[in-house]
């Protein structure tokens, strides 16, 4: 490299002296020294009368705006504003502007029919499969007869095909959310809701919700199981879309993954010992609030000797089925199998079959689904009275359902090299809320196995959801009263199983406990309290303790003193020091 000097340049009023050795004799020194190449820089001397003397337009610093006073400064906030609203608020702009919020309009245009279209078909077929006995058996979960988990499966799905950015995310009921949601319908809902619920969930046409409510509580001020989840999805719907409006998509931040694996985990113990009693087919009071797994296991073992025999015998029968198909067939042939086994809906089916040709319920009183209404819901508004009872759960129901989203969406994105956007998938999952509010939906979000089989299946775009939904109408239309004898045991050994994965993360307290103490006592500290106290209670425990967690970690910080390695110039870290 061939480097010019001058020793006699001068910049401003700085000068150099004759006595500075030049840089070829340093470059030579350095040579002799070692042999290997060398990178030297040459630039010039600026000095603060060097960087006065540079003739800076002031009028894009900002910098004259003091000296031509108030007046002027407001007139060129005007002439701002202006020009910013006429160039920004054409028709053109106002068109683009929404249409973005629709990602099918543009990856739609460069749809590979002959690449993506089976896998896409395949996959959407797939996750209806899936969603049919989940939906079912999480509506259980959170209070409400099953039907309410099938409309949940098809509205805030058919939105999300429209307004979604991942190409992976299964959005549908979610056990999570379900539980939470019935932590809030056993503390609202009335003893006999269950009645009017059951009144509900057996119409065919003509009457809507707030009709039903008004024909059947008018005298009781009864309120419903179905108008706590309705309203507490509806609320959750405005809170996402609003978080989506105001760009708080990074929001999703606060739920670290220690936090989130604590929370999950213990939200997992929670969901299993709540499908105990179906399992065993035990009628059991409904508990909330703190330490309400307490309650509810000894409320269990009080009631032991009144076990169904036959229910437990099937509910055996179809833990060990799922058992062996998912974890062994399944994943054994997983690279041979294209498409892996729907045994979720296999063994609906059949214990629908076994149930009606052996009477479960008339003869050994094994409780079924009972009737399931056929067609879609008709449009309703949502029992606004309600909004203010649930909103603090549903602000919960809502930082849960869109971190559980955004986390699985954000992996898959990078597992397949492309970008999502936070913001607009809290207006895709919010929306879709919003809509399942007039359609008796429960919450939902995006759900962790259904989306780990459309990630294995081939998922190329968001038509499959839209595939999901046609096969899901079909059941809606046709096929659900066919499910009437299906034993809710069934449901919840589904459930169950479907929880495994989660149930697993209890293994993380150990493997975080040798990277650092500090995240073992968050996954500790939010694991023990949704477990004891309660799923709302527990997140909020548990973000706080993350939160201290960081001021912690700044007021202990630690440094590390440099030395230098031998006479070589390369400087290692020396011991710590606790800076105090």
């Amino acid at each position: 490299m061939e480097v010019k000097t001058n020793h006699n340049s001068t910049m401003g009023n700085g000068s150099f002296s004759n006595d500075i050795p030049s840089i070829q004799s340093i470059s030579g020194a350095v040579m002799e020294e070692d042999n290997k190449p060398r990178v030297l820089l040459d630039r010039p001397v600026l000095t603060m009368a060097d960087c006065q003397a540079i003739d800076v337009d002031d009028s894009t610093m900002g910098l004259d705006e003091a000296d031509e006073g108030p007046s002027a400064y407001m007139e060129k906030l005007k002439r701002c504003l202006r020009g910013s609203c006429s160039r920004q608020c054409s028709v053109g702009k106002v068109g683009k502007s929404v249409m973005s919020l629709f990602p099918i309009v543009k990856w739609l245009r460069n749809y590979d029919i002959k690449r993506d279209l089976v896998y896409d078909i395949v996959s959407g077929c797939t996750c209806a499969i899936l969603h049919v006995p989940q939906g079912m058996a999480f509506s259980l979960l959170a209070g409400v007869p099953p039907i309410y988990g099938l409309y949940t499966s098809f509205f805030p799905v058919l939105l999300y095909s429209f307004m979604g950015t991942s190409m992976q995310l299964s959005v549908g009921t979610f056990a999570v959310l379900s539980l939470m949601t019935a932590s809030v319908v056993g503390r609202l809902a009335t003893p006999d809701a269950k009645i009017v619920a059951t009144v509900i969930s057996n119409l065919t046409d003509g009457l809507n919700l707030t009709e039903v409510s008004e024909v059947n509580t008018s005298s009781t001020n009864v309120v419903t199981a179905v108008e706590v989840a309705v309203a507490i999805t509806f609320l959750c719907g405005i809170i996402q879309t609003l978080m989506g409006v105001l760009r708080l998509g990074k929001v999703g931040i606060l739920m670290s993954p220690p936090l989130a694996s604590g929370f999950t985990t213990g939200a997992a113990v929670q969901v299993v010992t709540s499908q105990i009693q179906y399992v065993l087919s035990l009628k059991l009071p409904r508990f909330s609030g703190p330490l309400k797994i307490i309650y509810l296991y000894i409320s269990i073992f009080d009631n032991i000797h009144k076990t169904n025999i036959v229910s437990l015998a099937l509910s055996v029968c179809v833990i060990a089925v799922l058992v062996i198909v998912k974890d062994f067939i399944n994943a054994k042939f997983r690279k041979k199998f294209k498409i892996p086994i729907p045994i979720d809906l296999i063994v609906v089916v059949a214990g629908t079959v076994v149930s009606h040709f052996l009477s479960l319920n008339a003869d050994y009183n094994v409780p079924v689904v009972g009737a399931i209404p056929t067609g879609l819901p008709p449009p309703s508004l949502p029992p606004v009275h309600l909004l203010p009872e649930v909103a603090g759960d549903s602000v919960a129901v809502a930082l849960v359902g869109f971190a559980s989203s955004l986390s699985l969406a954000a992996m898959y994105a990078k597992r397949h090299n492309y970008k999502i956007d936070a913001n607009q998938e809290l207006l895709a999952i919010g929306g879709g809320n919003i809509l399942g509010g007039f359609f008796l939906c429960i919450p939902s979000s995006g759900a962790l196995a259904r989306s780990a089989v459309m990630n294995s299946i081939g998922a190329r775009t968001q038509l499959n959801g839209l595939v999901s939904c046609g096969v899901l109408l079909i059941v809606l239309l046709v096929l659900a009263p066919l499910l009437q004898t299906l034993p809710t045991c069934v449901l919840a050994a589904i459930t169950i199983i479907a929880l495994k994965d989660l149930l697993k993360q209890v293994t993380e307290l150990k493997r975080l406990g040798r990277i650092s103490k500090i995240d073992a006592c968050i996954w500790f500290c939010t694991f023990i309290s949704v477990v004891l106290l309660d799923v709302t209670y527990g997140l909020i425990i548990g973000v706080i303790v993350s939160l201290f967690s960081v001021v912690w970690r700044m007021q202990s910080h630690r440094g590390t003193v440099l030395q230098e390695f031998g006479s070589t110039g390369i400087y290692v870290p020396g011991p710590k020091v606790k800076y105090l």
